[in-house]
């Protein structure tokens, strides 16, 4: 849903959260999204791959192009949307779906259509959460107006931004919402649970060709971005949560840039109250600019007209799916979602951070705090699947890989890299690369 251009003042609070609100959905019409994010390399020396093979392959996805500043930055066809990262990594994002079989289908062909390119163009794309390979200096920047407005800016504010700019990838899931209600309900659940859900998909424990020692070295590179919009919302760990407070962070969040028209303004001094309170040379504040500022907030879940779950490390087409039917399985049955809430952590918001810190490190066998994130994890798993049983669409297989890993070995799909790299492969980087290869 697209907002009108309506002017936007400090007073205007019922309007900003009203646009997210007019977002809810009937239940019986609830869908859900899948973003995945690769990383790409070409073949014969594995550098990553750069912006002009990134064009070629949006220019060849669709004619449908999708434009920023006038730059190609995406293309789209009728099952998803084919865009890019600031590090040239290629992500698509498929059109939300009732069925997790028709998801599996948009991905499949999606990932059909891309080794049939790659194979063309001497190509390998990777699912994992942190490239394994290469080192800053070597990454290949993607130019477009928006990053070229975050790229200093996160380069100062933290010390890894420019990491998680260009060396991380995840798995997103979109899910609806029917009311303020249910929409706080997820929302609690969806960051109060990130760390377990985090280290239930942890995977990428690899740093320039050799373990970095973590599970989630993509976790370690969040928690050093940027303290302002990254990490659990602290509206999510109060006693009750409330679109009021959740605004007052959004106001209070650092400004990236304002648009108009292909234009794109620096506004990364300012916060966006303040930019309400007193507009910047000339620029009348619109309802479209809060609608791009939500872009630009990075916390575990990221609130637009739908909930945007962002706590899994990337990862390959089935690891994927589990991820999407986990947050179905708990998300869309109520009492899975009611269950749900009894095992979330009540913690501060520095306890939080450090519980994240733990599991990037120790993944699912992280106790900290009087938590045990084990003892968590596993209940969650048996929750989604309970949950996908009671919606009645036979999609509790697509929890298999998960619950065998979780509920029977207790590991994550980091924990199988570490021992193969430290076992069978003998420490070659290369063989951990063709695991994790998807195209």
């Amino acid at each position: 849903m697209h907002p009108s251009n309506n002017p936007l003042t400090t007073a205007d609070r019922e309007s900003m959260i009203g646009y997210v609100l007019r977002g809810a959905t009937p239940r019986e019409d609830w869908k859900t999204g899948l973003e995945i994010e690769l990383i790409g390399y070409d073949r014969d020396e594995l550098q990553r791959i750069d912006a002009e093979t990134v064009d070629k392959l949006l220019h060849e996805y669709s004619s449908e192009h999708l434009l920023e500043g006038g730059t190609l930055s995406g293309a789209r066809r009728a099952t998803g949307a084919l865009t890019v990262e600031p590090g040239c990594q290629v992500e698509f994002s498929g059109v939300a779906r009732s069925r997790l079989d028709e998801a599996r289908q948009d991905l499949s062909g999606f990932l059909d259509w891309l080794t049939d390119r790659a194979r063309e163009l001497n190509l390998i794309f990777v699912g994992i959460g942190f490239d394994p390979l290469r080192a800053p200096a070597e990454q290949k920047w993607f130019e477009k107006p928006r990053y070229g407005l975050m790229r200093p800016y996160l380069e100062k504010c933290g010390q890894r931004g420019l990491d998680m700019m260009t060396r991380t990838a995840s798995v997103q899931v979109n899910v609806d919402f029917a009311s303020a209600e249910d929409l706080a309900k997820k929302f609690v659940v969806g960051n109060r649970l990130a760390p377990i859900v985090g280290a239930i998909f942890a995977n990428s424990p690899f740093r320039e060709g050799k373990l970095s020692g973590a599970r989630s070295e993509r976790a370690l590179v969040w928690l050093n971005t940027d303290a302002d919009r990254c990490g659990v919302s602290a509206p999510s760990i109060g006693r009750r949560f409330s679109m009021e407070a959740w605004l007052d962070s959004v106001l209070s969040t650092p400004m990236f840039f304002v648009r108009r028209g292909d234009l794109y303004r620096d506004m990364s001094t300012i916060r966006f109250g303040e930019f309400l309170a007193e507009p910047t040379d000339g620029l009348q504040p619109q309802i479209t600019d809060f609608a791009d500022h939500l872009t630009t907030i990075f916390t575990e879940v990221r609130l637009k007209q739908w909930l945007e779950l962002r706590s899994a490390d990337g990862g390959g087409k089935e690891q994927s799916l589990e991820i999407q039917a986990l947050w179905k399985g708990l998300l869309y049955d109520e009492t899975s979602l009611d269950e749900v809430i009894k095992l979330l952590p009540a913690l501060s918001l520095s306890e939080f951070s450090e519980l994240t810190r733990r599991v990037a490190w120790e993944g699912l066998s992280t106790e900290a705090m009087g938590i045990s994130v084990m003892d968590i994890a596993r209940p969650v798993v048996e929750l989604a699947r309970d949950g996908l049983k009671r919606q009645g669409a036979g999609e509790e297989s697509y929890l298999d890989g998960v619950s065998e890993r979780v509920l029977t070995e207790g590991i994550s799909p980091a924990d199988i890299l570490i021992e193969n790299f430290e076992g069978s492969w003998h420490g070659d980087i290369g063989q951990a690369i063709e695991y994790v290869r998807v195209v």
